[in-house]
């Protein structure tokens, strides 16, 4: 999602960082027939996605009390009718059944005459991705352990209740999935985007069949990219280990593997066959980062979710288990 477009400015490696960080790789729908929503131009945009337009619905006063924003994902008309609009019906619907302090909260749906349609959500402030892109810009060092232990946990709670009670994969973890509610302050951490989440089987241990794993290639798992039949709950860990590496270094993974160079023409271009083949491995930590005591335990779970072999790494339960143990232990 773009909130400020200054892309005219953008260098080649820049618009590069936003497509890895927010594009992706290439049912029966709720009804809330009591959703009232104004017209577009009366409502604020905050940004716009891939076919959708965000925007912002203050919705004033009821009995004298304000009434909580709400953000809106509404489906241009030129993707109504394809996949795009699909996914967001198929967000609603996974969504209004969920219900989890770290999952981004349902308001409510609506499908307009149109075709088009409109999902309505708890606002959150920013997204993860939104601070890290802050702190790099100001050239900033990597996020202080105490907000990455609170992150992780935060979303890890949330993959432990839709991996074990929800019987769902997320599919699409990265910090620009991952909203911040009450500022900068690390206050309250909930999952969003849904589109793209698959079925798991009723023991919770694969991906039904008949799915396609979406995600964003510079967080798929090796399963992933190699395009194998059985894709487990694994897959979200290892996304959940590259994460962490986010919350380390700033960037989205393997974006040091892309070499920009200078043609005959002056113009800048980008070779990414370096990082096209570093797809699904471990993203390198740099090696001018010099983590202190603090981060040891961060870098032992980023290290475990990231093995290439899905059975190597640990489960949501297990995570959520050691840092619970490590809070305890401080």
């Amino acid at each position: 999602m773009s909130i400020n477009d200054d892309s005219k400015n953008w260098t080649p490696i820049k618009k590069r960082i936003k497509i890895i960080r927010e594009c992706s790789s290439p049912g029966v729908t709720p009804s809330s027939p009591r959703l009232h929503i104004p017209p577009s131009p009366c409502l604020e945009t905050l940004g716009f996605g891939t076919g959708v337009k965000i925007l912002l619905h203050e919705r004033g006063l009821k009995d004298g009390v304000n009434l909580s924003p709400w953000v809106l994902k509404k489906v241009t008309k030129r993707h109504a009718a394809g996949h795009i609009g699909q996914r967001l019906d198929d967000e609603a619907l996974i969504l209004k059944g969920l219900n989890h302090p770290n999952i981004i909260g349902y308001r409510g749906f609506k499908k307009n005459k149109d075709g088009t349609s409109v999902l309505a959500l708890e606002k959150g402030d920013l997204s993860l991705s939104d601070i890290l892109e802050e702190r790099l810009d100001c050239h900033k060092g990597p996020l202080p352990p105490q907000p990455i232990i609170k992150v992780m946990k935060c979303v890890i709670s949330a993959l432990h209740y839709l991996h074990n009670d929800i019987k769902r994969l997320h599919g699409d973890i990265k910090s620009a999935n991952v909203i911040l509610v009450g500022g900068k302050e690390f206050q309250i951490i909930k999952l969003c985007d849904f589109g793209v989440s698959l079925k798991l089987d009723e023991k919770g241990d694969k991906v039904l069949e008949g799915q396609q794993y979406v995600g964003t290639e510079a967080w798929n798992a090796m399963e992933v990219i190699e395009e194998e039949t059985v894709i487990t709950p694994k897959a979200d860990i290892f996304s959940y280990g590259c994460l962490i590496y986010e919350m380390l270094t700033l960037r989205p993974p393997h974006i040091d593997k892309l070499v920009v160079s200078e043609s005959d023409d002056e113009d800048e271009s980008i070779d990414d066959s370096a990082y096209i083949d570093c797809l699904g491995t471990r993203p390198e930590l740099p090696k001018t980062l010099d983590f202190d005591d603090e981060y040891e335990f961060i870098l032992s779970i980023f290290y475990a979710c990231t093995e290439e072999i899905p059975e190597m790494r640990p489960s949501a339960e297990t995570i959520l288990k050691l840092i619970n143990d490590h809070a305890k232990s401080t």
